[in-house]
Parts: C-alpha cells; structure tokens; sequence
C-alpha cells in the first residue's frame, strides 16, 4: 500500500526557492507541498502564482505582514503549529537561516535548510551542538540536513567514484578554477542581503562554499592547508569577488583553488589529475557538465546535459524522512567543513597569504543515530 505523502513547507519565497525547491518538491512523489513561509506578503503571491503554473493549488501561505486579523498573518509560529507539516525546506538570507532552523527541530520538524549552514564556523558549532543537545534529549530526533547540491549533483557524483575507484590512481594534485561574470544586472545579485552583505566574502562564501563540497567529495579527502590572495575587481561585489590559493590536503597531495566573480570569461573546471590518468570536468554553457576521463592517451567522455543536483538533495531528504535515517551527504558535519574552508581561504587572503591550516579533527561529533 501506498504510504502517506509527507507534508512539507518552503520557508522563504524567493528566487531559489520558486525556481528550484518549489518544482523539485512538486516531482517528488514522496512529499505534498502544504504552506510558504515569508517575511512578505508580495512574496507568497509570486510563490503561489508559480505553483499554480505547475497545477499545484491548496498551498497555504503565511507571511509576518499583519495587514490582516488572519491567523495566517502570525507566520512562522501558525505555521509549524500545523501538525500535518512533517518537514521544512529552509530556504532564506544566510543571517537568518541558523535560529529559523533550530525553531523548526524544536518544534520536532525535520528541516533542510540551503547553504551555507551559518555566515562562519563558529555560528555553524553552536547551531550543531544546539541540534546535537536537541538529540540527546528527544526520543525521535527530528532530521538536519544542508541542502549541499553539488554532493547530490550526477556529474560530480559520478567523477567522485571515478577517482576513489582508483581508476585513475592515486591523486597527484586536484585544481579547481570557477570564473564567471557576476553583473549587476544577475537576479541573485539583486537581492539586498547579497548586495549589501553583512557575512564575510560575500559571493566567495555564498558560491564558495558549493565549490569547497564538490572538490572536498571528488578528492575524497579534507583540505588540511590554505595559503590564498583576494582581490576586489568590481566595486559592486564588496568586499572581495576573486580568490586563488595554493591548497594542501590531509595526506600531502596540493593543488589549486580559484574562483572569481568579475570575469567576462565563463569557466567551471575541476582538474584531477592521477597516476595513471586524469579527470576533467567542465561546466557547460549554458547548463550541465561534461566529465572526461583520460587514460594512457585514451580520453572518454560522459555528457550530463542538465543539473539535477536539487531535484537529487529533496528526493533523498524524503527518503531520509520517511527510513528515519538522514542521508551522510547532507550531514551538517559536511556543510561544516565546507564552511571552514572558505573561511580559512579567506582569512588567508586578509593575511596576503599566510598560510593557514585547518583542524578537521574537531569536527568528528556524534549525531545520535541519525548520522
């Protein structure tokens, strides 16, 4: 028999939200869209609207502005008082996002919320030690996850296995270069929490830390050394928008870690090189990847034509929902040291170049069961 769908709310209506979260929670067979959350009014209407594009009716939408004596007008709190919401997908303003967070599990909802997990490390450790306390004293813990696309990405999955196959040998060094032009006209910069960023590194750590997940899993292993320079190149993208390091990992292998958001060139690789061969991945205009894999002078090549790293992330938070246990690729021990590494490549980079090095070691915390 059919299991009941689980009920689930978006909390945040913006743009990733209506474009990304909003049609992969729709095809996912496993969960029923039940309410929106946001600060604004304005907001849940352009949500509903683009719900209703994908036939999607009966979404409740609570929102803070009181232009109403309704109850829906009480927002988040009305909203997860609803005993038929299971799960919430987070999807808001960095700043916002970690005591949003930690009142849904409080209030025993399961939660996915977008990446980065925190604005720092040191905000990521107390938001996880509050859930990890909230575990230890609760029977049936309610699931964390981090919505980490790139680790539910098929193209960047796929080059993880090739290299921890061993198919191309044990890694000699790893680059990754990402260059793209962030205008003023791009619709992600022009939300103000992104224009006027009150978080370290603005989009070096909005996009950074996607880029730290993908290298981190493709490699297989922790980043143990940084040593980086930043520069601000379009006044707009304050206070940095290019960074290239030097980096280090734990058993010795370096290599290169390049991002800029100023460049009129678009590029997105991630160079593995190996023993034995090496493993290309390029980004593809204006979407997908194409992922070779050389050996002795012979090179193959595997297309992915489109992203379907969110519509991945949401259909494995249901079934980790629905087993009671939390899918490994969206621990928040991950995000963490997502985190950590864009946080020491940026501190490297206010030290022109100091060389930083990161304890991983901190990171090893229990999850009770679920991780």
């Amino acid at each position: 028999e059919m299991t009941a769908r689980i009920g689930v709310a978006i909390l945040g209506a913006g743009i990733f939200a209506r474009e990304q979260h909003l049609p992969a929670v729709i095809g996912c067979e496993k969960l029923n869209l039940i309410a929106v959350y946001s600060r604004s009014k304005a907001t849940t209407d352009t949500f509903l609207s683009e719900a209703s594009k994908l036939n999607k009716e009966n979404v409740t939408a609570y929102y803070d502005e009181s232009d109403s004596s309704s109850a829906q007008a009480c927002g988040l709190d009305a909203l997860l008082k609803r005993d038929d919401i299971h799960a919430v997908i987070v999807a808001m303003p960095i700043l916002l996002q970690p005591s949003i967070v930690m009142k849904c599990l409080k209030a025993g909802k399961h939660v996915i919320s977008e990446k980065p997990i925190a604005k720092d490390v040191q905000t990521a450790f107390s938001l996880v030690d509050e859930y990890i306390n909230l575990c230890n004293n609760t029977e049936h813990p309610p699931i964390f996850a981090v919505a980490e696309n790139y680790r539910f990405e098929p193209a960047l999955v796929y080059a993880s296995e090739i290299v921890s196959s061993g198919k191309i040998g044990k890694t000699r060094f790893a680059n990754l270069q990402m260059y793209s032009d962030m205008n003023e006209g791009n619709k992600y910069y022009n939300t103000s929490w992104r224009k006027n960023p009150e978080y370290q590194g603005g989009f070096l750590l909005d996009a950074g830390v996607h880029f730290a997940a993908a290298l981190r899993m493709i490699v297989g292993m922790s980043v143990t050394s940084v040593a980086a320079f930043t520069r601000l190149n379009k006044e707009y993208l304050e206070p940095y928008d290019t960074l290239h390091a030097t980096i280090q990992f734990e058993d010795g292998t370096t290599g290169l870690f390049g991002m800029c958001f100023a460049s009129p060139q678009s590029t997105k690789n991630i160079n593995i090189v190996g023993e034995k061969g090496s493993l290309l991945i390029e980004g593809l205009q204006p979407l997908g990847y194409k992922v070779t894999v050389t050996l002795d002078g012979k090179s193959e090549d595997k297309l992915f034509p489109k992203y379907e790293g969110v519509k991945n992330e949401i259909e494995a938070f249901a079934d980790a929902v629905s087993s009671g246990k939390a899918d490994l690729r969206a621990s928040p021990v991950q995000a963490i040291h997502d985190v950590m590494l864009v946080e020491s490549l940026l501190e490297s980079g206010r030290k022109s170049g100091q060389p930083i090095q990161i304890d991983n070691v901190t990171l090893k915390v229990p999850v009770k069961d679920h991780y």
